[in-house]
């Protein structure tokens, strides 16, 4: 019994200093760099298009605790992001909830992904590199 709570406690620890450890990474100005080293899998230095939808998906899946495919309003409030920005669930239900039904649902988020990369692709390559994704505007930013 007690080494399964010296174990559990390890896990807590590691967990909050991991969870520290990457949240801080989105306080800091190089927000691009830390985007660019997380999910430019190919590592050339720009972002495809199943790049770019993987920071949209991999957000996703981390807000949607229920795992229903949806994420409401009171998801994004509870979720990692919201101390980013106050009004982060504003900010996302705006963009992304193209029906206005209150709740992003994954078909919404691929084609806002979409739109978004076709906004950000500048010169039409097909790839967005990091000039072109330090031109949006990001609400992680202060």
């Amino acid at each position: 019994m007690r080494y399964k709570k010296l174990i559990l406690s390890s896990f807590v620890v590691a967990g909050i200093i991991l969870t520290t450890g990457c949240a801080g990474k989105f306080h800091k100005d190089n927000f691009e760099d830390f985007i660019f080293e997380k999910f430019d899998k190919n590592h050339d230095g720009q972002l495809n298009k199943k790049e770019h939808f993987n920071i949209h998906f991999s957000r996703f899946e981390r807000i949607d605790d229920n795992e229903n495919g949806n994420i409401t309003k009171k998801e994004l409030k509870e979720s990692m992001f919201s101390n980013k920005k106050s009004d982060f669930s504003d900010y996302y239900l705006k963009k992304y909830d193209s029906n206005n039904d209150g709740k992003v649902m994954k078909l919404e988020l691929i084609e806002k992904s979409k739109e978004e990369f076709n906004k950000l692709d500048t010169n039409n390559d097909g790839l967005i590199s990091k000039t072109e994704y330090k031109k949006q505007k990001s609400p992680f930013k202060k």
